[in-house]
């Protein structure tokens, strides 16, 4: 495991290759992270599904 720096996070970006990558491979991490440093901001891309009916299932999981 990588270890995180101690200070304050801001900003969390996240890559995903299909809509459920990043719920399912981080979700974890990003709501610990989240808990830990409230107000951070979390960037998330997702390289495919845009324009599709699962696009608001997307946004609505993050």
């Amino acid at each position: 495991m990588i270890d995180l720096p101690a200070g304050p996070l801001h900003e969390v970006a996240v890559l995903g290759a299909h809509c459920e990558d990043i719920a399912i491979g981080a979700g974890a991490t990003l709501l610990t992270l989240s808990r830990a440093n409230p107000g951070v901001s979390v960037h998330a891309l997702v390289l495919c599904g845009a324009g599709t009916e699962r696009e608001a299932e997307e946004r609505a999981a993050l």
